[in-house]
């Protein structure tokens, strides 16, 4: 049975969800002689679930509205979809951070890289100062975090994503106004230095993986560029 496609009920005719689970039962010769299943009417679970699914994005919504006011539209909430269009083209391999030690290695690593995409970029420092702080909280409250380098047109992109716990919407806005702000969340601190040094910052979360993406143009006039 399928659960997340929906049955029609016999007795009522009306649509529900179920979910079957089958168990054989084998002979002392290890052969299969039968067995037994039980199905069981997952209909008001799945509506809860859709529920949640709709008020989170109901959430989400909203939280757009705030965040682009609060940040001038630099900070942008995203779909996990959403970023993944959003991105150009890989210019490095996947950077793992699991401590503080590799940061140094990391950033050395990123100059070079920006050095060989960007040469007449000349804020390469903000951005290793926007990646650092955003990867320190991925060690700090994930375990660890992922880095990768993007181009696209005349955009530098910095993915750098974790498999935390996520960050509460309801935080984002004082994460991003208050310096220092911090709560025990992945990328929850230190949203007033990305947003500085950034022109734009891409956010994902949910619980168990926050995904941001720090853009800077590497000119004026390329400023405009398609999500």
């Amino acid at each position: 049975i399928a659960k997340d496609r929906p049955y029609k009920i016999p007795e009522t005719g009306e649509e529900g969800f179920f979910e079957g689970r089958y168990s054989p039962i084998y002979s002392a010769k290890k052969e299969i002689i039968g067995g037994f299943g039980i199905i069981e009417d997952i209909t008001e679970r799945k509506k809860a679930e859709e529920a949640l699914k709709q008020k989170d994005l109901d959430i989400r919504r909203a939280y757009v509205d705030v965040l682009n006011a609060v940040t001038g539209g630099k900070l942008i909430l995203m779909s996990r979809d959403e970023i993944e269009d959003a991105l150009g083209e890989p210019v490095t391999k996947v950077l793992k951070a699991t401590s503080f030690e590799q940061l140094a290695k990391i950033r050395k690593q990123i100059r070079k890289n920006f050095n060989e995409t960007f040469p007449k970029l000349e804020e390469k420092h903000d951005m290793l100062l926007a990646a650092g702080e955003a990867l320190t909280n991925s060690i700090k409250h994930a375990h660890g975090g992922n880095l990768t380098l993007y181009k696209k047109e005349q955009c530098i992109q910095i993915l750098i994503e974790d498999n935390g716990p996520g960050i509460d919407f309801s935080q984002l806005p004082k994460a991003t106004l208050l310096s220092g702000f911090s709560t025990a969340k992945s990328l929850g601190v230190g949203f007033d230095v990305m947003l500085e040094f950034s022109d734009r910052v891409l956010l994902f979360t949910e619980p168990g993986k926050t995904i941001i993406v720090l853009e800077k143009f590497a000119e004026e006039k390329e400023k405009q560029i398609a999500v």
